[in-house]
């Protein structure tokens, strides 16, 4: 940050420059500001109480430590710790300037005071605060995953994802860059080692690129620039000099890192090199499996490039990391196989950068920075692609507590995704000469292909397999008349797709399970719970249920992985992997607590084996899934739009047939009627005598064809009120009655056939009983009801017929005979038109519409129809019909 104007600190620095130094302890932790003493490593000696209040740190804790890389590292910038390397080493340390530290508390500015002390190798750091940047009150809750704060003994997960790693205004001290713009070729950025490695007579900053560089790579630049890739070139400088330059762009920008090349004693020729990645190349494309890949991997660029181990570490769903391969000297106990580290040790913004810079190099991990000045007004120069960028204070922590003194690691991308990296560890200072990482990185890239190559074919396999039984489950739909027997109980089921132990299938609110699948309860539960949650295409998947719906932990065992499908009118397809509980080697506690916040230390201090009993985890669904999952919905929803015009073409027939036979039937009653009223009208004439005296056999005769004509008109007149309730077309005629008298009709009316059969046919009817109903058609369900009872009674049985008000208005009808009763199933068939309940001899007499009529004409007056019957109790039906 640019220097203040004003100096708060100018009165009272001037009043304690010479006490300061002598001062007791009490004197010291009274002093109105901050006050930190470090040597000119920057290692803090002394640390007041003032300061200790305002950062949050224990003095006991920090003292001895590193100030810029360890206890506050967010100041290891050319802002902070460039200033103090600069008055350090011109021998006058005279700095002020405003900076932001954001600490256990909310965010402040601070104004710092940087000057020597009164003793040898000795500098004061004084701090005042100027204000808070967040308004009082509670601070905002952060994500479970998140903290907020920094503190000398812990830094949390989110600082880390903030940390800027890519503008750091450093590099490393191997290599030097310099910034071009393009327009004028003026050097607008440059590190402080540029003019020594080229030899320079004044500092670039500022200065014509042909000033700097000789002809040779300035016009290979030039030539280069319409390109976009990077790019290298050999120059030669002042006294024989030779330096690698390869060029970038970094936004308006081309960047240079230059690189001096020095012959080592034994390296090889460049020609040996390439054999040697031939033939690690050969190795790599003959490994059939992961496992493989990444050991021939690990073994190439350990050898390659002459550290002492490398590993293969893969990324998985979550950015959780495990070290699939290791290569490693014998005299190096310590070992990274199998281990698993958590994401926040590569944090986000660290992976995005390693997707698209694809090597870093580390030869000493306790290197001094070496600044980046820019022009001024320029903005920060961004250093992803540099070779040398500097690294991040808590990557290097990360590497001391590892044990390791040199680094380099490569990415790699399989189809433009960072599946992983390579990384190489050395316990002592170990460069890397450019050809040797060239040579490395051709065979990581190799990996890359390899892998993706490997991942396809699984891929296939699996994919293949599994369309195979959509294929199949298709072809079942187009033989079936309904999705779900052609999904759940046919030869292929929904459990055959995606490797799943369960399934759960909802047609039109209809629930089927399949295999190993939670209760329907529980299904029930789930749907309600994903409404929310369905993604836009219609799909949910997750490899832990317990961990996002914790109701699913009481069946984790058969649901741990739940892959889901919406269907349309709130229909859904579930599949249902098991939990499979697995133990998991993690590179030190993934989630050590330290103090009551709950924070572990950062970056990792531990890396022994710790063992965490994994549970709620099932395997990962297959790539391939959703687009099956997809392929499966369009089927269902093609065979249920055929099934609905089906069911259109069936419901159109049948209102033909329907027609039909109302016309049918219509025909039919005036065909039969006419002559059936003209038999029954002559066989009563003979009956009454008016031709004259008949014999008795004669006589006998006449008396069947009467009864016969009878019969067959009230099936007739049955045959046609059916047909016309089927079609809609009965309607009532609603009139105001009275109910008791209209039963006691109907009694009368029936007493006669009681007699013959030596029944006992009795009534008790309320008189007056109003009621509104169509008589005609009342007076039709008492009869077949009453009727049917005096039929099936045997003789010296009884039917009783009662008529009372109903509470709230209307009437209650009830009929209870001594008959030989029926079954719940017998009650069915006696319900269903033109069948009978053949108990007795007289249930052949009847057409079987008697009791289905009533019950259609029961419902027309929106009234109810009750039987309670048992076989040998008897039958009691009763009708109620509102007023």
């Amino acid at each position: 940050m640019p220097d203040r104007t004003t100096d708060d600190f100018g009165p009272f620095t001037e009043q304690i420059r010479g006490t300061i130094d002598g001062m007791g302890t009490a004197e010291f932790d009274a002093l109105p500001v901050g006050a930190i003493q470090v040597d000119g490593s920057g290692v803090i000696h002394r640390y007041n109480r003032t300061e200790s209040r305002l950062s949050g740190r224990i003095p006991e804790r920090v003292i001895g430590r590193n100030f810029f890389t360890e206890v506050a590292p967010c100041t290891n910038i050319p802002a902070f710790s460039g200033r103090f390397m600069d008055g350090v080493t011109s021998g006058t340390l005279d700095a002020r300037f405003d900076f932001v530290f954001d600490f256990q508390m909310a965010p402040v500015r601070v104004q710092i005071r940087m000057q020597n002390a009164g003793v040898p190798d000795r500098y004061w750091i004084f701090v005042r605060k100027l204000e808070d940047l967040r308004p009082p009150g509670p601070a905002p809750e952060a994500p479970a995953a998140h903290t907020a704060s920094v503190t000398g003994e812990v830094v949390d997960f989110s600082v880390c994802e903030q940390e800027d790693i890519r503008r750091v205004g450093a590099i490393q001290p191997w290599g030097a860059v310099l910034a071009v713009d393009p327009r004028d070729w003026t050097v607008c950025a440059a590190s402080d080692n540029a003019q020594a490695l080229l030899d320079c007579a004044r500092p670039p900053l500022g200065r014509p690129l042909g000033e700097v560089l000789d002809a040779g790579p300035l016009a290979a630049l030039r030539d280069w620039l319409p390109d976009r890739t990077s790019r290298s070139w050999r120059g030669e400088m002042a006294r024989g000099r030779r330096i690698d330059i390869r060029a970038h762009r970094s936004g308006g920008c081309v960047v240079l890192d230059l690189e001096p090349l020095t012959a080592r004693p034994g390296e090889a020729p460049v020609c040996s090199l390439l054999a040697a990645v031939e033939a690690d190349v050969a190795v790599i494309r003959q490994a059939s499996s992961l496992t493989g890949l990444a050991q021939a991997c690990a073994r190439s660029v350990r050898v390659l490039t002459g550290f002492e181990r490398a590993i293969v570490y893969r990324f998985d769903a979550d950015w959780h990391g495990e070290v699939i391969a290791e290569d490693k000297v014998e005299d190096w106990p310590q070992s990274f196989a199998g281990l698993h580290f958590p994401a926040s040790d590569i944090p986000r913004q660290a992976r995005e950068l390693y997707s698209q810079s694809l090597s870093r190099h580390v030869p000493d991990r306790d290197y001094v920075p070496v600044p980046v000045h820019r022009i001024e007004g320029t903005e920060p120069l961004d250093l992803s692609f540099s070779r040398h960028r500097s690294l991040s204070p808590v990557h290097l922590q990360y590497l001391r507590n590892m044990g390791v003194t040199a680094s380099m690691s490569f990415s790699i991308l399989v189809e433009g995704r960072l599946w992983g990296m390579v990384a190489a560890h050395h316990r002592q200072p170990h460069h890397v000469a450019i050809p040797r990482r060239s040579a490395a990185m051709t065979v990581v890239e190799a990996v890359a292909l390899s892998i993706a190559a490997v991942e396809r074919a699984e891929a296939m396999r699996g994919r293949q397999v599994d369309h195979a039984v959509l294929t199949a489950l298709m072809v079942q739909m187009a033989s079936s008349d309904a999705v779900e027997p052609a999904l759940t109980q046919q030869a292929t089921r929904l459990t055959d797709l995606f490797g799943a132990t369960g399934a759960a299938l909802s047609i039109d609110g209809h629930l089927l399970t399949v295999g190993d699948c939670p209760p329907p309860a529980e299904v029930a539960a789930l749907r309600a719970w994903l409404e929310p949650r369905w993604g836009s295409a219609g799909l949910f998947r997750t490899s832990s249920l317990s961990s996002v719906f914790p109701d699913a932990t009481a069946y984790r065992q058969k649901a741990s992985g739940l892959l889901a499908l919406r269907l349309s009118g709130g229909d859904f397809v579930m599949w249902t992997r098991p939990e499979e509980p697995r133990q998991i080697t993690w590179g030190g506690d993934p989630a050590k607590p330290l103090g009551a916040a709950g924070q572990r230390p950062m970056p990792r201090i531990s890396f022994d084996r710790w063992v965490e009993e994994r549970r709620g985890h099932a395997a990962p669904w297959p790539t391939w899934a959703d687009e099956i999952a997809t392929s499966l919905r369009h089927a269902i929803s093609d065979m249920m739009l055929r099934h609905l015009r089906h069911v259109k073409e069936l419901s159109d027939q049948l209102a033909a047939s329907n027609e039909a036979k109302s016309r049918f039937l219509a025909n039919m009653s005036h065909e039969l009627r006419t002559p059936l009223n003209a038999i029954i009208g002559f066989s009563d004439l003979m009956m009454s005598g008016m031709a004259g005296t008949l014999p008795p056999r004669i006589q006998d005769y006449v008396q069947s064809i009467h009864a016969s004509g009878e019969h067959l008109l009230r099936m007739v007149n049955d045959v046609l009120d059916l047909s016309r309730i089927e079609a809609g077309r009965m309607e009532l005629s609603p009139e105001s009655l009275d109910a008791g008298i209209l039963a006691a009709e109907c009694v009368g009316m029936l007493l006669p056939r009681a007699v013959r059969g030596e029944v006992l046919l009795e009534v008790q009817a309320e008189s007056p009983l109003p009621l509104t109903a169509d008589a005609l058609r009342l007076r039709q369900i008492l009869l077949n009801i009453i009727g049917n009872a005096v039929k099936f009674t045997p003789p010296g049985g009884r039917v009783d017929v009662r008529a009372r008000a109903l509470a709230g208005g209307g009437a209650v009808f009830t009929v209870r005979d001594t008959g030989p009763g029926m079954t719940p199933e017998e009650v069915l068939t006696a319900m269903e038109p033109f069948r009978q309940v053949a108990q007795t001899r007289a249930a052949v007499e009847g057409t079987g519409l008697g009791l289905p009529i009533a019950k259609s004409l029961v419902d027309l007056h929106a009234g109810n129809l009750a039987i309670e019957t048992a076989p040998g109790l008897g039958t009691t039906v009763t009708i109620e019909i509102g007023a």
